[in-house]
């Protein structure tokens, strides 16, 4: 936090991406030469996902999806080919399994010591950093593929701060912070006492009850930040919205990330259920209603509203009362009436194939 305000807003990671590095003293002082790299890498339909260069100048790296490694380095190798020969360039070279961990916030460009915190849970976790790039509100960072889960969960983790300043606070400001509750999207662990930070994972994997909270539509759009007051402020103001836009499905976006490296779709969602990115059954996630509410939701503090039958048609009104909108679910018709999340997951295999050719046809 920094005057009341949070710093950091947000923790990704693209798994399974690989480091490309160009390295050599002909890339000193020479005029276009990341443009030519780059130009390269596009040419070949790559895309690059983060990029980092030396002070030096002697060399620059940057990231592209698992599969695309190869083919861009190939490309490379190519284009710079005499240059290679004549040692102008040392080497492209390729750094596989490694996973692109972003900490964004807007607060960050004014509060000192914001890199620092996560340099430093990097540095206490024995994660390398193989390369790092910046900016004012985001710091992208490129680590092993093995540490990402393992330090996603510590950034994210508060409690795991408290307990390291528990003994601090107590000490010198006589307060006694205590975790009551903590809480997933599955269930939730609450205890009047405080719960036992050393132990914590196993109470609330054993004694952790069904979540059940009524958060309102504020925790349905923004998980409870105050995305939909803000809106709702700017409209009653005189300002006027033209444009959203934002991730509106955590688990849809972990999931078109994902897809497309080549494994088939019914193991990216296995993946994702399994890391509990998904709800108990994947298809409240895949259906697109989750995203239609928070839509639906954005709209209404525009002023849209449910149509009226007794509204004239011809009103000048009307037309802003109803927000079109079509939603396609990504739950194959077959699968839609099943029971239980369980028997989806066993058949999901079964039409890999048709989502590989709703792939190819959105790529197009």
């Amino acid at each position: 936090m920094s005057h009341g305000t949070v710093t950091v807003k947000g923790i990704a990671t693209i798994d399974n991406v690989t480091l490309i590095n160009v390295e050599g003293t002909g890339l000193v002082g020479v005029p276009g030469i990341a443009s030519s790299i780059f130009t390269v890498v596009r040419d070949a339909g790559i895309n690059v996902i983060m990029i980092s260069q030396a002070s030096s100048e002697q060399s620059i790296c940057f990231a592209v999806r698992g599969a695309d490694g190869d083919q861009a380095v190939k490309a490379l190798q190519k284009r710079f080919e005499s240059a290679i020969s004549a040692g102008r360039i040392h080497a492209v070279q390729k750094m596989e399994n490694c996973c692109v961990l972003a900490v964004v916030g807007a607060g960050m460009v004014n509060h000192k010591g914001a890199a620092a915190t996560v340099m430093s849970a990097l540095a206490r976790a024995s994660v390398n950093i193989k390369a790092l790039a910046s900016s004012e509100c985001n710091t992208t960072l490129l680590i092993d593929q093995k540490d990402s889960e393992h330090i996603t969960k510590i950034l994210h983790c508060p409690h795991c701060k408290i307990k390291e300043q528990a003994d601090q606070l107590r000490r010198e400001f006589k307060i006694d912070i205590r975790v009551t509750g903590i809480a997933s999207s599955k269930k939730m662990l609450l205890r009047e006492k405080g719960i036992d930070l050393d132990n914590w994972q196993e109470e609330f994997d054993e004694h952790g009850a069904a979540s059940i909270c009524d958060a309102s539509v504020r925790g349905t759009v923004g998980a409870g930040l105050p995305i939909l007051s803000t809106l709702k402020h700017l409209v009653e103001t005189g300002d006027k919205v033209t444009r959203i836009e934002g991730i509106l499905s955590g688990t849809l976006s972990y999931i078109f990330n994902e897809y497309g490296d080549g494994r088939p779709f019914s193991e990216v969602v296995a993946a994702a259920k399994e890391q509990g990115y998904t709800e108990p059954d994947p298809r409240d996630d895949l259906n697109g209603t989750d995203v239609a509410r928070k839509v639906v939701a954005a709209a209404k503090e525009q002023g849209y509203t449910e149509p009226d039958p007794r509204d004239d048609l011809n009103g000048t009104d009307v037309a802003r009362k109803q927000p079109c909108m079509s939603v396609e679910s990504l739950v194959p018709e077959p699968l839609r009436a099943l029971k239980g999340g369980e028997e989806y997951m066993q058949r999901l295999s079964e039409f890999d194939a048709e989502m590989d050719i709703k792939l190819r046809e959105a790529e197009e």
